[in-house]
């Protein structure tokens, strides 16, 4: 048990060089109400702390769980995130919508881009 112990906190000490931030293991455990959910369902809604962001400042950021569908259409935990400016929109203006499909980047939780402080993996983008 303290081998594993140890082991725990050479990799969280990875992490936290890696990420930039520890990594949030209990947002990414799936929701216990995955199992009566259906696709589009929201499953767990948390903030992120801006202070472990590396994004441009002025807005307030959210991290998602819900439900899809895999390729064979059976139901599957995903998770996104969401910011939201701080600023109104121009007068007369709304503001647009960026939406963006990383798809499969790996088989670790901490692989998801809503799991690192520039919302991105492995330099693949960077919101603007």
């Amino acid at each position: 048990m303290r081998h594993c112990q140890q082991v725990l906190a050479i990799a969280n000490a990875a992490d936290f060089e890696t990420l930039g931030t520890a990594f949030d293991f209990d947002f990414y455990i799936t929701a216990d109400n995955f199992s009566t959910s259906k696709p589009g369902d929201l499953l767990k809604l948390a903030a992120i702390d801006s202070s472990h962001l590396d994004v441009p400042a002025g807005m307030t950021s959210f991290r998602f769980q819900y439900t899809s569908r895999d390729l064979d259409g059976s139901p599957v935990p995903s998770t996104g995130f969401i910011a939201f400016p701080f600023a109104k929109p121009t007068q007369g203006r709304k503001f647009s919508l960026v939406a963006y499909a990383h798809g499969t980047i790996d088989v670790f939780r901490g692989c998801a881009p809503s799991s690192s402080p520039s919302f991105f993996n492995y330099d693949s983008w960077v919101p603007v």
